[in-house]
């Protein structure tokens, strides 16, 4: 966990913290790239960020409130499994608009071990392949660029050696 005051030292200051600025911290989360939800073992939505008005076609205001399985129909559905097992749950499901979505729902227990509420980050996989890929083609280049500097270092202390390229 990243904390950003340093005065927080403890648990009970870290949770205090979050207390006192869980409205900066829900803003905060409004950047998501990750749809963030968040909802009641009954199913109903809680808290969706912004991310999930890109991919649903509807405003937070009207997602609040409504069962997830009416009003996202991700197929398939892990709510369920959620509840039943309390651990976390990842699967690639299809969104509505037949997209496919990689799915992690995280069950938060309340002190007598029954789900509170379930917090599901959601992200575009076709996205996920795109940032891996460009991530991956980055990370070579910069590979290629190091070793070229160490190539040179080499070279400059062992002048009678050269590296084929």
């Amino acid at each position: 966990m990243i904390i950003l005051n340093q005065e927080i030292k403890t648990n009970i200051d870290v949770k205090e913290y979050f207390l006192k600025n869980s409205a900066e911290i829900l803003n905060t989360l409004e950047f998501s790239a990750d749809q963030i939800l968040v909802e009641d073992p009954k199913g109903r939505v809680l808290y969706v960020n912004r991310a999930c008005e890109q991919h649903y076609g509807l405003l937070q205001q009207e997602m609040i409130g409504k069962k997830t399985a009416e009003s996202f129909d991700w197929s398939p559905l892990i709510h369920y499994q959620i509840l039943e097992t309390k651990q976390r749950l990842t699967r690639i499901q299809k969104s509505p608009n037949g997209m496919e979505i990689l799915t992690t729902g995280t069950p938060v227990l309340d002190n007598n071990n029954h789900v509170k509420y379930i917090i599901y980050n959601v992200r575009d996989i076709n996205l996920l392949e795109q940032n891996f890929r460009t991530a991956m083609k980055y990370s070579l280049h910069q590979v290629f660029q190091e070793t070229e500097i160490l190539n040179k270092k080499l070279a400059a202390q062992k002048p009678g050696l050269h590296h084929p390229r």
